[in-house]
C-alpha cells in the first residue's frame, strides 16, 4: 500500500473489465499514479515506488515529471480522479492503456511558504493521458 500525504487523494472510476488482465493493468496503474505522487511529496526522482510499477519510457517520463516538482521544490495536492480507461492488451503480452484525468480540483503545494498555487478550472484541467510517458495528452470530455 501507498501512504499519500492526507491532502492528496485520487478517485480511480474505471471500475471493473471482467478481464483479468486488463483490470491487473488498471490495478498497477492506479498504484503506479499513487507512487509517482509519494515521489513527488518526498521528492526523490528515483523513488523505488513509482519504479516498481514502471520501466523505460514510462520510467523515464516519470523521472522527469517528479524531477520538476523537486527543481520547484513543490508538490501535488488535492483531488484527482481517473476516468474512461480503455485497455487494450496485445497477444505479445504488452498492454495500452487510455484514460482522461480530472485535473481541476488538484493544484501545486510549495514547500518553501507552504502555499498551494490554486488555479481556475478550465477546459485544459480534463487531458486524456496516453502512452508512452502516460503525462501528455489532449483535452478530455
Amino acid at each position: 500500500m501507498i501512504d499519500l500525504p492526507s491532502d492528496v487523494t485520487h478517485a480511480f472510476d474505471w471500475g471493473s473489465t471482467g478481464d483479468p488482465l486488463k483490470d491487473a493493468v488498471l490495478a498497477d496503474t492506479a498504484q503506479r499514479i499513487k507512487a509517482v505522487d509519494l515521489a513527488i511529496a518526498e521528492q526523490d526522482p528515483l523513488h523505488e515506488a513509482y519504479r516498481f510499477y514502471s520501466e523505460g519510457t514510462v520510467a523515464a517520463g516519470s523521472e522527469r515529471y517528479i524531477q520538476e516538482f523537486v527543481d520547484h521544490e513543490a508538490r501535488t495536492t488535492g483531488f484527482a480522479r481517473f476516468y474512461d480507461a480503455d485497455v487494450t492488451v496485445h497477444e505479445d503480452g504488452t498492454a495500452v492503456l487510455v484514460y482522461c484525468e480530472d485535473q481541476s480540483k488538484a493544484f501545486n503545494k510549495f514547500f518553501g511558504t507552504g502555499k498551494t498555487d490554486v488555479t481556475p478550472m478550465t477546459k485544459n484541467s480534463y487531458v486524456t493521458m496516453r502512452p508512452p510517458c502516460g503525462r501528455a495528452g489532449t483535452v478530455c470530455g
